[in-house]
């Protein structure tokens, strides 16, 4: 076991837990009001909450998407996972970042479309689509190659895919972390313009965002660094055959 995978493994984690200290808090300061129902463009009540939307894509990008990126260098390369366990580790956990993605987008879809707000008319929501794209892509890719018993064309692709994988997953993440903060940026814009923040530049509200802000930078940058380091890196057999037809095997030669 890597110390200094060990202990970035441990950093990372207590870093989870900051954020999410500090999320709550920002939920939980007078006058934010996260979950309660909006105002429509009427003037009738029960609209959901835009709050809802930062919270599902942030935690899914910024805790789950982490962890699941860390996954194989951490489960496998540091704590003693087999590749099989640290497989579905990592595949679990990018469904569950997508599919509060897809939870995040539709509710400021509904949020929008209820208060007559148009959609998708800045860069954080143009590229927050594209990053989520992206995933439902990788994580196709993902299921494809390494998930379903295939031909012999799938097993031919494992010789370069992975690395593929690897680097647009890479990439789809930092897009991911850029997203968020370009969110909380946004947020702190709106917060700004309305009370308690328009009279007050270092309000209680932006100075969370602030901090989740850094956080969000320091999770990112601890992350890429676990991944690009050579200390714990589990080794990789380009030969290998899916997960399903790997453990299909097993079953036929068990007496």
């Amino acid at each position: 076991m890597g110390f200094l995978s060990h202990s970035a493994g441990l950093v990372l984690r207590v870093l989870y837990i900051a954020w999410v200290v500090v999320i709550l808090m920002w939920f939980s300061y007078e006058g934010l009001n996260w979950f309660d129902t909006e105002k429509k463009k009427d003037g009738g009540g029960g609209v959901v909450s835009f709050n809802f939307h930062p919270l599902f894509m942030s935690f899914a990008v910024v805790v789950l998407m982490t962890e699941a990126m860390v996954s194989y260098r951490l489960y496998e390369g540091t704590y003693g996972f087999t590749h099989s366990s640290s497989k579905r580790i990592h595949g679990g956990l990018q469904m569950v970042v997508l599919s509060f993605m897809a939870i995040g987008l539709y509710l400021v879809f509904k949020n929008h479309r209820e208060k007559g707000i148009p959609h998708l008319y800045s860069a954080h929501s143009w590229l927050g689509i594209g990053v989520t794209i992206l995933m439902a892509l990788q994580l196709l890719g993902g299921i494809l190659v390494f998930f379903v018993n295939s031909s012999s064309f799938f097993r031919q692709l494992l010789s370069f895919v992975p690395r593929v994988h690897r680097h647009v997953g890479m990439a789809t993440y930092l897009l991911a972390m850029g997203v968020v903060l370009m969110g909380l940026q946004e947020k702190t814009t709106f917060l700004k313009g309305s009370p308690p923040c328009a009279a007050n530049a270092f309000c209680s509200q932006i100075v969370a965002a602030n901090i989740l802000s850094v956080l969000a930078v320091v999770i990112a940058t601890l992350a890429i660094a676990l991944l690009v380091s050579e200390e714990g890196r589990p080794g990789m057999d380009p030969q290998e055959v899916p997960l399903l037809d790997a453990e299909a095997r097993g079953r036929s030669t068990t007496i």
